[in-house]
């Protein structure tokens, strides 16, 4: 390759298009430092590492270019060993030891000490390992991003940036750009450099919009919204707003390329000194790229910091001074682009960007859009403190000067956050009545009694004193213990919120410390179920209203129809919330929510247009504070280590890292299925050990046929089975059909020897004797406690619901419950299955068992099970729920549903895939009902019969059972009424008398006489007990003592009549005429693939026990494996004169 020959990599020029090129030469001799090449290739793809020739003698006839130039510097430290002899690198080892020290927020003085140690006491003397975290820092700045100083005005009046980047003082208010000494005047100089009063910390964006495409890991994800719009009305992500869609529409040009750029802006300030007395705020500005799936968005490592503003103080409405930088590159992104290499195509393209909207609290959504949002006229007079003022706008906003701002139907978003937090505390504030917080004060009472309004609540005058009558919407003392103990006593699921009960001061009666997550759970959850009977109707109606509003409003889908209905409903709201509670409620945010519908419509969830996300990546910049004197430094440099480990992170798969550690409640994943049951791909992951015992018979048989009923795959076996002819009660035998689906598969099986056949033939085996139960286990993001161990525990985590049937009004029965037992059932080949047993409420009783009341709150009676045999169910058809203490009802439990924490819909299906997965969920729904009807209604079915004609008895179909079970039920329990009158009962059990046919001769073709088959299919003791059967069976002995020569269809004939084709008397439903005259070739075929099935289940325990063998060979491997890390670990990060650890 010729070093001095400058790349065109803009216009789409690679390395490896000359003839010079050598394909042979190639770097990357391991996984791990594959992972660094990576990282290069990525960030510079004019230069293709694989193909360099580096082995050339061509002397450079000129200095190569710039990018070249950083390019080569970077390839000498990659090709550095660590030291003679390594493998590894010397840029990768540096990668990997700042990455730890990121993750894991060590201090620079700690990371000093670990180089030191490896230095001295690992490597070898002639190691490359740098001495500190400085120089480290310095030989991997080339592979991060920078950014800019640009001072500013101490008053926050202009940048001293452009044209006025050599101005020494302000154009607007004199004052000086440099810091002057207090005593001297003189100005400041540090290491010969003057000192400016402010400076902005400005990173460019259209660099990091750059790496999010030239980054392999990123590239494709960020054309996700176009190849993911979803059709179905529901709005999940932006991209199904009608703020995106408009925008599209009007700006076609930008809209035709997928790979342009969408963003938000969000910023606030924090006090980065904690609870100082010295005022100090720090305004980061950041962007968010929409482009991105929902799960990835709104992810701290995808922000894309823009500014630092520096404080002392918050800069109000001179923020737009600050801003010029990002809107000048906005502008600049809108109209020319820039060049931009996409990864996962190979190609260059012109890359667009868009500001969408503005994110921020109240204060700042004035400093930002400079004018407050108005329902009215802005140009209408309205009365403000006995003042007058036109409208409410104050400044030009910087954003106009971008060219399509004008176009956008929102521009800025109000934060839910902080609206939910403000009326969540004037709430509880003014309902317990607590000091300081509550909105019921004199004062309040005195603009009452100014007003001539509400006299009933005007204070009454006590000598001195005025006294204040007790108010509708103030908890009596008794309200307020049981109130607070509601709370401090609730168990609420792992993750669903912190523990509010730290919150509660019950001597005072009080509530404080509650942060803005904690106001979100109490508002749109807790609240509502607290005061259910507490309070008068009007009070509770009203708080329980708007708790449903923000619940509807904070869905992660939103549809547009709930939206409008919401957006219909709170204003009433709001005006019954100002008849209930007094003026001096009602601060600004109190009237926002009025505008949060309107606002969803247009711009799709709340998630992504709330500071939840920003205001905890502001408490991740806290952590980058090092050095107390410069904070706004300190951050800065942090942010970029942070940033370069983050690329960094991204491509390192053989460590942990952000991107790859596990979530809390992670359950394994979705398994790729293997062309065998989609029932053994179900992901989960086992919790606190495992025990294994053995289920007894009637255990096992429940699981068992439980599982069948709810394979997909099995469901054409079941129907196929009702389809056969026999006696009913043997038809819709559980028993009967597990034999006959297991000498189905076996017949199957010899002809289709498919994954999905084998799975099928070691599902007709069944599970084996032996289980394994836990008590935990993660699933669909829920993690699972069984109710014994739950109940030690300060979370509830064994509530369980299950989707049922739909009712006479359409409306689906859940079944609640508690979960008992989780139980891991092995089946022969290793194929594993996970079932709960749950003990399940009474949801039939609407009286005793489950009530609803007029707001939709379930409430479950703990006292009252269903009678039931069908205990378990998937784990994967389990949703969970937590249960509360119901005041309404005494010894009740109200039930509250949830989402779990990181959980998104599935966005994508065809209109195929949805119509299956219809056809799936409703025939599950089915077969779980059917299950559980025959147990809850037979015996009242039975009871009811007994008084009255079962025609009668049978017309009425039950409330909540469907009428096609009910129609099943009812023909089951006809037929058994008729077997009962039956004169001539066979007595063969589950065998069929086709087959005794078979064995007494039928298989060589010598089928018995009718006097044989009579007598061994009604036979019991040897001998026959009904009159009608012995009549019969002297009759034909008679008959073919005097006829030997009577075939026995004709025998049947002359004692019984003539028959049917399709039915012979005294035989069941299904013998035939062909039946009775012998075998058949299907019939000889049926008795080998009986034989053969031991062969088969030899063959399956000699492959199992095969496995089990490998299986402990792989364990034993792991532990030791496990040992030699132990012992790894200890050497690198214990100290070597410390002792050892008690639990070591």
């Amino acid at each position: 390759m010729i070093q001095n020959y400058t790349f065109w990599y803009h216009h789409g020029e690679r390395i490896g298009e000359t003839e010079e090129s050598d394909d042979e030469n190639e770097i990357g001799e391991d996984d791990e430092e594959d992972e660094i090449h990576e990282i290069l290739t990525d960030l510079h793809p004019a230069f293709n590492i694989e193909n360099m020739n580096t082995g050339g003698d061509d002397i450079p006839e000129e200095e190569p270019n710039p990018e070249a130039k950083r390019f080569y510097s970077l390839l000498k430290e990659y090709d550095q060993p660590l030291y003679k002899g390594s493998k590894l690198s010397k840029l990768s080892t540096l990668v990997k030891l700042l990455h730890i020290k990121s993750i894991g927020r060590w201090s620079n003085d700690s990371f000093n000490m670990l180089l030191k140690m490896l230095k001295n006491d690992l490597l070898p003397d002639e190691s490359n390992l740098p001495d500190s975290y400085y120089e480290a820092r310095k030989l991997i700045r080339s592979l991060g991003l920078s950014y800019d100083k640009i001072d500013a005005c101490k008053n926050d009046c202009m940048l001293y940036w452009k044209n006025d980047k050599l101005v020494d003082s302000c154009k607007i208010c004199g004052a000086s750009r440099w810091k002057e000494d207090k005593n001297s005047g003189e100005t400041r100089l540090r290491k010969g450099k003057k000192i400016p009063h402010k400076i902005l910390r400005y990173f460019p964006l259209k660099t990091r919009l750059k790496r999010l495409f030239m980054c392999s890991k990123t590239s494709s994800l960020m054309k996700w919204h176009h190849e993911n719009k979803a059709s179905d009305g529901i709005m999940r992500h932006p991209v199904d707003s009608k703020a995106w869609k408009k925008f599209d529409e009007l700006h076609q040009s930008f809209a035709m390329e997928p790979r342009n750029v969408r963003l938000g802006l969000a910023s606030d300030g924090f006090q980065p000194f904690g609870c100082s007395r010295t005022p100090y705020s720090i305004w980061p500005v950041v962007l968010i790229p929409y482009n991105l799936p929902p799960w990835l968005c709104m992810k701290q490592e995808n922000f894309i910091l823009s500014m630092l503003i520096p404080g002392s103080g918050s800069p109000g409405d001179a923020i737009d001074v600050y801003l010029q930088p990002l809107i000048d590159e906005l502008n600049e992104l809108w109209k020319t682009g820039v060049v931009t290499f996409d990864a996962s195509i190979k190609q260059n393209f012109t890359l667009h960007a868009t500001l969408l909207w503005t994110i921020n609290d109240f204060p700042a959504y004035a400093n930002l859009s400079d004018g407050l949002p108005l329902t009215n006229d802005p140009k209408k007079k309205i009365k403000v403190s006995h003042e007058k003022r036109g409208d409410n706008w104050n400044k030009k906003s910087i954003f106009v000067y971008l060219p399509y701002w004008k176009t956008l139907l929102l521009r800025h978003n109000l934060d839910v956050m902080h609206i939910e937090k403000n009326i969540c505390d004037n709430i509880l504030g003014t309902i317990l009545n607590i000091k300081g917080k509550t909105k019921d004060t004199l004062s309040s009472r005195l603009d009452l009694q100014e007003m001539n309004i509400r006299k009933e609540l005007h204070p009454k005058e006590n000598g001195d004193k005025y006294e204040l009558p007790t108010a509708c919407f103030t908890l009596s003392p008794e309200e307020k213990h049981k109130f607070l103990n509601f709370l401090k006593d609730l168990r609420v699921p792992d993750g669903f919120s912190s523990n509010i009960s730290h919150c509660i001061n019950m001597k005072d009666h009080k509530i404080s410390g509650l942060k803005s997550h904690d106001c979100h759970v109490l508002l749109q959850h807790l609240i509502p179920l607290a005061i259910r009977s507490m309070l008068c109707t009007e009070v509770r109606e009203t708080i329980i209203e708007l708790s449903l509003f923000f619940n509807i409003l904070g869905a992660k889908c939103l549809k547009l129809e709930e939206l409008e209905q919401i957006e219909e409903q709170i204003p009433e709201t709001q005006c019954k919330l100002e008849k209930v509670f007094l003026p001096a409620f009602f601060d600004v945010m109190e009237h926002l929510p009025i505008h949060l519908a309107n606002e969803a419509m247009i711009a799709g969830p709340v998630q992504y247009r709330s500071m939840y996300p920003i205001e905890r990546w502001l408490y991740f910049l806290k952590l980058f504070i090092r050095n107390r004197s410069c904070v706004e430094g300190s951050i800065a440099e942090g942010h970029i280590a942070n940033e370069f480990m983050t690329l960094c992170s991204r491509y390192l798969h053989t460590m942990e890292t952000k991107f790859n550690r596990l979530e809390r409640n992670y359950d394994g994943g979705a398994i790729e299925s293997d062309g065998g049951l989609m029932i053994f791909c179900q992901p989960g992951k086992a919790l606190k050990g495992g025990k294994t015992h053995r289920l007894d018979l009637k255990e096992m048989e429940q699981a068992y046929i439980y599982i069948l009923k709810n394979c997909d795959e099995v469901q054409p076996f079941l129907e196929e089975f009702s389809q056969v002819p026999g006696d009913s009660s043997q038809k819709y035998s559980d028993r009967q059909f597990i034999s006959w689906f297991k000498e189905k598969i076996a017949g199957l099986y010899e002809h289709d020897n498919s994954k999905k056949m084998e799975d099928l033939l070691t599902l007709s085996r069944g599970p084996m004797k032996y289980v394994t139960s836990f008590k935990g286990y993660i699933i669909n993001g829920y993690r699972f406690h069984v109710q014994d161990y739950d109940n030690g525990l300060r979370t509830q985590n064994c509530g369980i619901v299950v989707a049922g049937e739909t009712d006479e009004e359409d409306r689906i029965i859940d079944y609640y419950g508690e979960l008992t037992e989780i139980l891991e059932l092995q089946f022969i080949g290793g194929r594993r299955l996970v079932l709960f047993r749950c003990m399940w409420y009474d949801v039939y009783d609407k009286e005793r068992g489950v009530k609803m009341d007029e707001y939709d709150f379930v409430s479950v009676n703990p006292q009252r099970f269903l009678k039931t045999d069908e205990p378990f169910v998937l784990a994967n058809q389990a949703s969970q729920v937590f249960y509360a203490r119901d005041h309404s009802n005494k010894g009740w439990n109200v039930v509250r549903k949830f989402m779990p924490r990181d959980s998104f819909d599935d966005m994508q299906k065809n209109d195929n895939d949805s119509e299956d997965l219809h056809d799936s969920i409703e025939r599950k729904r089915k077969r779980t009902h059917t299950a559980i009807i025959p147990s809850t209604w037979r015996g009242s079915l039975h009871m009811n019969a007994k008084s009255k004609p079962l025609k009668e008895v049978l017309k009425d179909v039950p409330q909540g059972v469907d009428k096609s079970d009910w129609e099943w039920l009812e023909t089951s329990t006809r037929n058994a009424r008729n077997r009962s009158k039956l004169s001539m009962p066979h007595r063969t059990g589950s065998k069929p008398i086709r087959e005794i046919i078979y064995e007494l001769g039928g298989k060589h073709g010598n089928p018995p006489d009718m006097a044989t088959i009579l007598f061994e299919t009604r036979k019991k003791d040897n001998k026959l007990l009904e009159p009608e059967t012995n009549k019969k069976y002297d009759e034909i002995q008679e008959l073919l003592q005097v006829e030997p020569s009577l075939t026995n269809i004709e025998v049947v004939e002359r004692c019984f009549g003539p028959q049917s084709k399709s039915h012979v008397i005294g035989f069941g439903g299904g013998i035939t005429s062909r039946d009775l005259k012998g075998g058949s070739a299907a019939k000889t075929a049926l008795l080998e693939e009986l034989n053969t099935s031991p062969k088969e289940k030899a063959a399956l325990l000699e492959e199992l026990n095969a496995t089990r063998k490998e299986n402990e060979s792989i364990k034993r491997r792991l532990d030791n494996i496990e040992k030699k890390c132990e012992m790894f670990d200890s050497a690198i990060f214990r100290d070597p004169s410390s002792p050892p650890s008690s639990s070591e």
